[in-house]
C-alpha cells in the first residue's frame, strides 16, 4: 500500500530538513540561480522550498 495521504517527507527522512536548509543558502549564495535548480538538485519539495524563500511557511 502506497504511503498515507499527507505523510510528509519531512516526518520520514530526518535530514529532510537539513536539506531544505542547503537549498535555501545556496541560493542566497548564488549557488542555484533558481528555486527549480535547487530543488533538482537537492530533492526537495518546490512548494515548500519556495514557501520558505519566501517566508510564507
Amino acid at each position: 500500500m502506497p504511503g498515507k495521504r499527507g505523510e510528509l517527507a519531512s516526518t520520514t527522512d530526518p535530514e529532510y530538513e537539513t536539506c531544505l536548509q542547503l537549498a535555501i543558502d545556496d541560493l542566497a549564495e548564488g549557488t542555484h540561480k533558481t528555486v527549480s535548480a535547487a530543488v533538482k538538485a537537492l530533492d526537495v519539495s518546490c512548494q515548500t522550498l519556495s514557501d520558505r524563500v519566501n517566508n510564507t511557511h
